[in-house]
């Protein structure tokens, strides 16, 4: 896994005075969370997609891809990043898949919070 951080550019000042359409992925005013590039192997993905109960804009972005045996870079938001944590540790601690998945999520729902609090995008210690 190799994640980077991105920050949108700063948002025009008519951005923030005209409403847009909320989503989970720009807010009520329809300013961008910052984002990170995760790199993802196709059993990381699998595993996101069937125990992390992604949004629908992760699942898309997971499922593009989901052909590939090689790794892939997928663009997440921090917003994004929060609830798909969130959601592994509820796999995780419900025990879903049995003990050799809850010891891949566990290690993979690491792997994204190391790399989420400390922008540390080379995780070969995991």
């Amino acid at each position: 896994m190799r994640f980077t951080r991105h920050r949108p550019a700063p948002p025009k000042r008519s951005a923030i005075l005209s409403p847009a359409e909320p989503s989970p992925t720009t807010g009520d005013l329809g300013l961008a969370h910052p984002t990170i590039a995760i790199e993802l192997t196709p059993k990381e993905r699998a595993l996101i997609l069937r125990y992390g109960y992604p949004f629908d804009q992760i699942k898309a972005a997971l499922q593009a891809v989901s052909s590939s045996k090689q790794i892939e870079t997928v663009l997440l938001d921090e917003y994004e990043v929060d609830r798909l944590i969130g959601d592994l540790c509820r796999s995780i601690n419900h025990e879903e898949g049995g003990l050799a998945v809850q010891a891949q999520l566990n290690d993979l729902c690491n792997g994204i919070e190391y790399a989420q609090q400390t922008g540390d995008g080379e995780l070969e210690m995991f």
